[in-house]
């Protein structure tokens, strides 16, 4: 009997497995001004100020500053002039021709935006200039197209912005278009409030590493001006009573008898042919002379009595007569 075998089924061929298709990349966001922001305080903070031309630093400052964040403009206005010792005494700076008229007409008026922030010691949004004063300051800001900026009080060096008791020494202040989506943008929040006061801008954090390093080189500059001052007052002083100093001395060497000269006077003793009956010259006598002490006083010398440097000066002599045979 055949033997019958297993009926084996063939198992179904497998299909081969596929990868699963990679995840697309995540959208990586933009880098932030933070760090463009930083970089730009550190620039400043390397930058001496002995030999600076301020006017050029700091509107490079405000340039530098426009970029990273990306606006269109930037301009600091500053309470007193930046650099004591400039003749023209500046108070506005700007990253250009616009943005510095936009800060010199609110510094002129004493009102706007950016002196807001500073006599409030806050920061400002104002999202249209064209609706804020001065009438001069709407006026331009319509003409350019700038008409959003963000005010930030400059403190003190070494004082934190809103400290009792320290004013800021200025405000820098940026400026931008009006595009929803701008850097300069407030928070949808601000909407219900008047030009944006109270609520901070995204870019209020990362201008704060540039706006303390501003404080500090600002300091520094008033520093220098002080110690220059006070070392022209010294040396003008100490010039002064040099020329007195000389002047006594010339003085005191006139008023002195020239002919003296500081040494001992010759005076002459009685000659001896004043007395006709006298056949003695003083040259034939030891003791025809004496020691007259100079003006100084000299040490006398021991044993003798008298100085160094006494003159010998002939003495006067007793008459002598002829014996008579």
């Amino acid at each position: 009997m055949a033997r019958r075998g297993r009926d084996r089924t063939a198992p179904p061929p497998r299909e081969p497995v596929r990868a699963a298709a990679p995840a697309p990349p995540a959208a990586v966001p933009p880098p932030g001004p933070g760090a463009a922001l930083t970089r730009v305080a550190l620039q400043l903070g390397a930058t001496s100020v002995v030999h600076a031309d301020v006017a050029a630093m700091l509107s490079h400052l405000c340039e530098s500053v426009a970029e990273a964040a990306g606006v269109e403009g930037a301009a600091l206005l500053l309470r007193e002039p930046a650099d004591p010792r400039d003749p023209g005494s500046r108070q506005v700076f700007g990253s250009g021709a616009v943005a510095t008229r936009l800060g010199e007409l609110q510094r002129r008026a004493g009102s706007g935006p950016g002196p807001a922030a500073e006599r409030g010691d806050r920061t400002l949004v104002t999202p249209d200039l064209t609706r804020s004063g001065p009438p001069e300051l709407a006026a331009a800001a319509a003409d350019c197209g700038l008409t959003r900026s963000l005010s930030v009080p400059v403190p003190p060096a070494g004082v934190a912005s809103g400290d009792a008791g320290h004013g800021p020494v200025g405000v820098l202040q940026l400026f931008d278009g009006g595009l929803p989506d701008g850097p300069l943008a407030p928070p949808a929040s601000a909407a219900a409030l008047p030009d944006g006061a109270g609520v901070a801008a995204p870019l209020t954090t990362p201008l704060w590493p540039v706006v303390a390093t501003l404080a500090a080189r600002l300091a520094d500059l008033r520093a220098l001006a002080a110690a220059e001052s006070s070392v022209g007052h010294a040396t003008t002083n100490s010039g002064t009573a040099a020329n007195g100093s000389d002047t006594a001395a010339r003085s005191a060497e006139s008023s002195t008898p020239a002919a003296t000269n500081g040494h001992a006077a010759r005076v002459p003793a009685a000659r001896p042919e004043d007395d006709p009956e006298s056949t003695v010259r003083p040259e034939d006598d030891p003791e025809s002379t004496v020691r007259i002490p100079a003006a100084r006083d000299a040490p006398p010398e021991p044993g003798t009595g008298t100085g160094p440097g006494t003159p010998l000066v002939p003495a006067p002599r007793r008459a002598r007569h002829r014996r008579e045979d």
